[in-house]
């Protein structure tokens, strides 16, 4: 479990393995504890990462969210897959 701070926004993420990287993004209203089973059963071949999407989980939301979904979610892609 780890907390990634793009812009004023902090990220709780869960990032194992090695390889090709394969992002796990969950649905509203969950966050990314649904994928254990899958990140278990994937970090033997590929890099895994799970991020709590805005508002969920360990990740904050900001009162301007809405307008900033888009260029956020290019962020934390562009970080997480680096």
């Amino acid at each position: 479990m780890s907390i990634l701070r793009v812009r004023e926004i902090e990220m709780g993420y869960t990032e194992t393995g090695r390889g090709t990287a394969v992002a796990l993004l969950h649905g509203f209203p969950f966050n990314r504890s649904m994928w254990s089973e899958q990140l278990e059963a994937l970090k033997g071949s590929h890099r895994v990462i799970a991020p709590d999407l805005r508002g969920h989980g360990e990740t904050t939301v900001t009162d301007d969210a809405g307008r900033r979904w888009k260029r956020w979610r290019a962020t934390w892609r562009r970080c997480l897959m680096s």
